[in-house]
């Protein structure tokens, strides 16, 4: 008897996947899309990337992380769904800082 398919090669999971991420990203703000861009980063770096105070930084993170900590609280395919869409954020923010004069006075 074979193993049951890992949940990421399920076409109909890595659809609903998709989806699902596609669905919450739609609904963040430009700084809560940041903060997933890169999940680990520090407070400064990030405080740095938002233009904001450390505190501002670390309270949006914070409430960002307890809306996702609610919405996926029994969803079994939660790390799968958050993957994509810190991919989908770190996609975002790079198209956004690689158009010509995004992030200068050009």
């Amino acid at each position: 008897m074979s193993e049951p398919a890992p949940a990421a090669a399920n076409p109909a999971t890595r659809t609903i996947v998709e989806l699902h991420a596609a669905d919450i990203f739609a609904t963040l703000s430009d700084r809560e899309r940041i903060v997933l861009a890169d999940p680990e980063a520090t407070v400064r770096d990030l405080a740095r990337r938002l233009g904001l105070g450390k505190s501002q930084a670390d309270t949006i993170r914070h409430r960002l992380f307890e809306r996702l900590r609610r919405e996926f609280a029994d969803d079994q395919d939660a790390g799968q769904v958050i993957s994509r869409l810190c991919e989908f954020c770190d996609h975002w923010l790079r198209g956004r800082t690689e158009v010509e004069g995004a992030t200068s006075d050009d």
